[in-house]
């Protein structure tokens, strides 16, 4: 129902007469529509046999490398938050981590 009320969203406030939001948040909107939108087909492929058990596959893939990922997330933080705290009294033109999203979390992980 997400991909459903965003896409809805999205072409309703794209016309000139609504036009309420700016071309950044309707592309962000878009975005995040599609994405749920293939998430909704890949569910839908659990319905045909020959593609069932490869969506099965992948669930079970993802599912069984939760703990690998906690890790990865952790080394990354291990980086990142001592990154972060050095960059805090610094400016843009000398900064030694880039500014990518604007939250100080996700930039600490991307960078």
């Amino acid at each position: 129902m997400i991909y459903l009320t965003l896409t809805a969203v999205v072409m309703v406030t794209s016309f000139e007469q609504f036009f309420i939001f700016d071309i950044e948040t309707l592309r962000t909107l878009a975005s995040v529509a599609s994405c749920f939108m293939m998430l909704k087909f890949l569910d839908w492929l659990r319905v045909f046999e020959p593609t069932a058990f490869y969506v099965l596959l992948m669930t079970e893939t993802i599912a069984d490398t939760k703990i690998f990922i906690i890790l990865i997330v952790f080394a990354m933080m291990m980086f990142g938050i001592p990154l972060s705290i050095l960059n805090e009294n610094r400016t843009e033109t000398d900064a030694i981590v880039e500014e990518s999203i604007g939250i100080w979390g996700l930039d600490m992980l991307l960078d």
